[in-house]
């Protein structure tokens, strides 16, 4: 999966109206949040007080706070964006409200090409300047531009783990000298901690959680048991949603789906190449809500839930999004979910809640900021906009290339 990038374009969205917007299913809601003016997203992270820290593929990242997108980047970063390279995951410190603390994988540029971690210093809305702190290098990358992961996250351990792709060779994926195609884990300073399962294997590199991974696109915590789940995107056959556990392997190039070879772990859930409602290409964005795994595919553009209690059964959810990416926790009301649109620059976010059910009354919180607080920013928001006859902006072509590249 390719993520293209179309240059930078630090819009004001007042005017813009959504694009390309799904469809819910009956006793939910889609709020759009942002409809159009993020440049190539390609992930995001949801800090205490509600704002949403959007990653772009071109080094950027941008800040949506109170349903609006601010026009000045945070931070701006030199990167690598060719194929799925670039600026490709960020994570926010458990103690980002009192520290500030952001982490950012990107792909540094230059002969030897590598994706880093680095920790950087948020006063406000912006980076501070000269806080970029490196603290993972991974393996340098060859010149294919595709599998290059993405994610990092905290877990509810406080360590970050990063997800890496194998780089368009399967042979990474079995390899414990290096860290390609694999799960990584590592203290908020970079340090291998010492109960990870290959700190003390001789040759193997410490950092690594879990192998056996060929483009762990996406992953997330489950806030309730901790599980791990991470989105594997396939080649030719199946893409993967995996229980990550501890020093696994999930069995990549061996199997790609479900495999009876011993040692190797089967995926939770996967499903085929068939473009449509329950099939499709590419593996993206996924987040726990309600008890339920909730899951999205770029081609299809569509979210399937997939349930956690009995038997793993997928379900519809949402249709008609447009090459979704990323999806993340709203706290226990309900969920964003990030797309890169149909052209240049026109990216949304959209906020899913449930019209009932929902467990308690405290869930109808974000942290720090009500989900209802979003929703009416938005509608305050759009009480300001242009007459609906006004021109919408302009967009570009763009190519996603498949997910087996």
């Amino acid at each position: 999966m390719a993520l293209s990038h179309f240059g930078i374009a630090l819009l004001l969205i007042a005017s813009a109206r959504p694009l390309f917007s799904g469809t819910v299913i009956p006793g939910f809601t889609e709020t759009t949040i942002v409809g159009t003016g993020i440049a190539s997203p390609t992930g995001m992270a949801v800090a205490p007080d509600g704002r949403v820290f959007v990653t772009q593929q071109g080094g950027q990242v941008r800040v949506i706070q109170n349903g609006s997108l601010l026009a000045a980047p945070a931070l701006s970063l030199t990167v690598d964006s060719a194929g799925e390279r670039g600026l490709i995951g960020i994570a926010l410190d458990p103690n980002f409200a009192s520290n500030g603390f952001a982490y950012l994988q990107y792909t540094v540029p230059g002969a030897t090409a590598h994706n880093q971690v680095s920790r950087v210093t948020l006063s406000g809305n912006t980076m501070v300047p000269g806080s970029e702190l490196p603290i993972l290098q991974l393996d340098p990358l060859s010149a294919a531009t595709n599998h290059n992961g993405g994610t990092i996250e905290f877990g509810p351990d406080g360590k970050l783990y990063v997800g890496a792709g194998e780089n368009a060779n399967p042979a990474n994926s079995q390899t414990l000298t290096n860290l390609l195609g694999k799960i990584l884990r590592i203290n908020p300073d970079g340090t291998i901690p010492s109960d990870n399962p290959f700190a003390s294997t001789l040759g193997a590199r410490g950092e690594i959680f879990a192998y056996g991974l060929r483009n762990p696109f996406q992953f997330t915590f489950d806030p309730n048991t901790g599980s791990l789940f991470a989105n594997d995107v396939g080649q030719n056959t199946f893409e993967e949603i995996d229980v990550i556990l501890a020093g696994n392997n999930y069995g990549w190039p061996i199997t790609e789906g479900l495999g009876a070879v011993p040692g190797l772990t089967n995926p939770l859930f996967f499903y085929d190449h068939t473009i449509g409602p329950t099939g499709g290409c590419a593996i993206t964005g996924g987040t726990v809500f309600q008890g339920d795994y909730f899951f999205a595919d770029l081609c299809s553009g569509w979210i399937r839930r997939l349930a956690l209690s009995g038997p793993p059964v997928a379900s519809p959810f949402l249709s008609g999004g447009s090459s979704i990416v990323s999806l993340r926790s709203a706290g226990p009301g309900g969920f964003y979910y990030l797309q890169i649109g149909a052209g240049a620059d026109t990216g949304g976010l959209f906020l899913i809640t449930a019209d009932a059910g929902v467990p308690e009354a405290s869930s109808l919180m974000l942290t720090g900021l009500g989900i209802a607080a979003v929703v009416m920013a938005v509608r305050l928001r759009r009480a300001r906009l242009s007459p609906p006859s006004a021109a919408a902006p302009a967009i570009g072509g763009r190519v996603v290339a498949g997910h087996n590249d």
